[in-house]
């Protein structure tokens, strides 16, 4: 399996990781906001790293649901006049 499409299902899988310790982030800082749980290096961290595979998520998803150029086949023989 070459890297890219090694990278196409790591993507989504990772993002989801990340949803849902942002998720469980949000809950305890509502429970115990003096723990600061949204406001430490290590999210803001894990927060630019949930942005850039969104984002990369989306491109990959526009990309391949673009109609493909149809490419024609010449099939050996040439045409005379």
């Amino acid at each position: 399996m070459n890297f890219i499409k090694k990278l196409y299902s790591i993507v989504p899988h990772a993002i989801i990781v990340l949803a849902l310790v942002f998720l469980a982030f949000i809950v305890l800082d509502l429970y115990n906001p003096l723990m600061g749980f949204l406001s430490t290096p290590s999210s803001t961290v894990l927060l630019i790293a949930l942005c850039v595979l969104s984002s990369l998520s989306s491109v990959i998803c526009i990309v391949s649901r673009m109609p493909k150029p149809e490419v024609r086949q010449s099939h050996g023989h040439t045409h005379r006049r």
